[in-house]
């Protein structure tokens, strides 16, 4: 399709290349985030895996190895450490509430049901890998006084999501392991782990107070080698995929003491690096992907709103008939389109929902040019105003089917997963 501005002086042409190219996670964010939330997501430090690297900084033979190996997930991966050779088993964790839920006093309505990112943030998908998914029920219980008999029971369902998903992204039945904090064995194991990383590791008894402890001593290999010991998973070289901002973890304490104990963690991080021989860490490695976000500009993390403004059990139905309604709006910025974010969120491992998110932003950036041409003509206002009403209109048309495909695909997805 060819788009024309002209005057009697010049003529200004845009043609669409039809040869579509998969565009990067970072080309990607491009689109789903403004300038600015971009760049604060390249700067922001991990303390967690500290020395990990943005996928497309490694040379072209690591990437195509990484988006290999650890495919699907790794279309969303944004930083990794250096990874162990071989590894058999990924980690990850199930959050029973989220913060959104916490904040607006909504845990017990939340824990009736099972949000779309709550399973999908759990752990990243690979093929052909065992996973394991760690149930932290008796840690939440604690946190909001729930019984852990309903924080059981939300994870029973929570668990037969994670499997849908699992099998529909990696296309193979999944081999999910799962254990729970409250399992006596496991939470004496937990505590032990703690204490032992406290006072022979660490050497700040102070460590073993803070809340977070059982779970950043998950991020360390002395975790895995409790999982081993119980037969949870094999001994073997391990690796943890998780959304990103697991890693930035930017937690703060108001007691001076506590706030030591937990940077002198993050201290013995650093010398035992991940992957490294000789480390402390050496059969353990991070991958963190991309959160899910909001449809809207402010690109909030979901986590971070209450159930009622996400895709759950309880109002699948709804937020597909949404999805559907909005079909109808203009797409450009991407950065303010809903069918765009759910798009990223939960399709990306779709190889036809990414072709379609290409050719989307191949769209957004042929519809600015000709914007931008027509701008800068030597037309008169009224005129230009005309040319840009028709440039929308025709983008509109040539935009529709892509936007109708992508909702029906994340229908699909949604329905599939949160469904009965």
């Amino acid at each position: 399709m060819v788009f024309v501005v002209s005057n009697e002086r010049e003529v200004f042409c845009w043609e669409k290349n039809m040869s579509e190219i998969e565009p990067s996670l970072s080309r990607i964010e491009e689109s789903l985030f403004d300038p600015m939330q971009k760049r604060n997501r390249e700067e922001a430090a991990w303390r967690i895996g500290a020395d990990a690297a943005r996928l497309e900084t490694l040379s072209s033979i690591e990437r195509d190895a990484f988006l290999t190996q650890f495919a699907p997930s790794s279309v969303k991966a944004e930083r990794l450490t250096a990874l162990p050779s071989d590894p058999k088993v990924i980690l990850g964790g199930l959050c029973s509430i989220f913060t959104g839920d916490l904040e607006t006093g909504e845990a017990r309505k939340a824990v009736e049901q099972i949000r779309m990112d709550q399973l999908v943030e759990s752990v990243g998908g690979v093929r052909d890998q065992t996973t394991f998914v760690i149930v932290e029920d008796s840690n939440f219980s604690r946190l909001t006084g729930l019984p852990v008999k309903a924080l059981q029971e939300q994870a029973t369902m929570a668990i037969k999501g994670i499997e849908r998903w699992l099998a529909m992204t990696t296309g193979t039945t999944p081999n999910l392991r799962v254990g729970y904090t409250s399992d006596p064995i496991l939470e004496k194991g937990i505590n032990e782990s703690v204490r032992y990383m406290a006072n022979d590791v660490l050497r700040n008894p102070n460590f073993e107070r803070l809340q977070s402890a059982p779970i950043v001593m998950m991020y360390t290999s002395i975790w895995t080698d409790l999982l081993a010991s119980l037969c949870l998973i094999p001994s073997c070289p391990v690796v943890c995929v998780e959304p990103a901002v697991h890693f930035v973890d930017s937690r703060t304490f108001p007691d001076a003491t506590l706030q030591n104990a937990y940077n002198d963690f993050i201290e013995w991080l650093k010398d035992n690096p991940y992957a490294k021989p000789g480390s402390a860490n050496a059969n353990l490695g991070i991958v963190g992907f991309l959160e899910s976000v909001t449809g809207d500009q402010s690109k909030r993390r979901t986590r971070l709103l209450p159930w009622t403004d996400v895709p759950t059990t309880q109002n699948v139905t709804k937020w597909t008939n949404t999805l559907q309604e909005t079909t109808t709006r203009f797409p450009f910025p991407l950065r303010n389109s809903l069918i765009f974010a759910e798009a990223v969120n939960w399709g990306l491992w779709n190889p036809e929902t990414r072709q379609q998110v290409s050719a989307l932003i191949r769209l957004e950036e042929e519809y600015y040019q000709v914007r931008n041409l027509i701008k800068t003509s030597e037309e008169g206002k009224s005129q230009k105003q005309e040319q840009a009403k028709n440039i929308k209109e025709r983008f509109a048309v040539e935009s529709l089917p892509l936007i109708q495909a992508i909702a029906k695909q994340i229908t699909i997805i949604l329905t599939t997963v949160l469904g009965d």
